[in-house]
């Protein structure tokens, strides 16, 4: 029905920014679905300050979906520089049930080794956001890593 109104481009810039998550996350998807590509430097713009999981995960899969580089975000210096921000405040010991010290080695795409630090961090995020059904964040996550890496990992993760 607002297929076609291009007034609801504009509205969509407004609510990438708005202060609900959820709200700033069906923003994104909808800038996605109606390929509003025009959308690409806001949406760039609130990832800057974007601390939600929900939205960000929103965010970057509309800038995956449009073709967009994502290594400024989810790259391995990126995933690196981020996990190394998280485990500063984290506490660890919700993790002691996993057993972190028994993670299968997991690589990039690349084939370069994804560091412990970045393991632990997307364990610790895991938990932290409470969310059993998956978030779209891992599903990004995941796609840094060769496919049958990513399944052992997620495997272990399961089994534990």
């Amino acid at each position: 029905m607002l297929a076609d109104v291009e007034e609801v481009n504009d509205r969509l810039l407004v609510l990438l920014k708005d202060s609900r998550q959820d709200i700033r996350a069906g923003a994104a998807k909808w800038v996605s679905e109606r390929q509003f590509k025009e959308a690409v430097p806001a949406i760039r713009q609130q990832l800057k300050k974007e601390k939600s999981p929900i939205a960000k995960a929103a965010l970057l899969t509309t800038l995956r979906d449009f073709g967009e580089n994502l290594d400024d975000y989810i790259g391995p210096d990126a995933l690196l520089e981020e996990a190394n921000q998280g485990l500063k405040k984290a506490k660890l010991d919700s993790l002691e049930w996993l057993a972190i010290n028994h993670a299968p080695k997991v690589h990039y795409a690349n084939g370069d080794p994804v560091p412990e630090a970045v393991i632990q961090w997307w364990c610790f995020l895991a938990v932290k956001l409470k969310q059993p059904g998956g978030n779209g964040l891992f599903e990004l996550y995941q796609e840094q890593l060769k496919t049958n890496d990513a399944e052992a990992f997620s495997s272990w993760v399961l089994d534990s």
